[in-house]
């Protein structure tokens, strides 16, 4: 699959509720976002394609974020 991009959205500008959740029981919580999506609160736009082997990777530009 090609043509994905990543959003990095700022939490504080979504006008719709998101819930940090962790669905299964991982110990890791992830914020889903429960209704629309401003576009307000998205701050920028990563490219994401897969590596040569077809796999996905983190983008290096979001690596030190992680």
């Amino acid at each position: 699959m090609k043509g994905l991009i990543l959003l990095c959205i700022e939490q504080s500008r979504v006008n719709s509720e998101v819930r940090w959740e962790d669905l299964y029981h991982e110990g890791k919580a992830y914020p889903p976002i429960y209704g629309v999506l401003n576009l307000g609160a998205v701050v920028g736009i990563v490219e994401f394609e897969p590596n040569a082997d077809g796999l996905f990777s983190l983008p290096a530009a979001l690596q030190a974020m992680n």
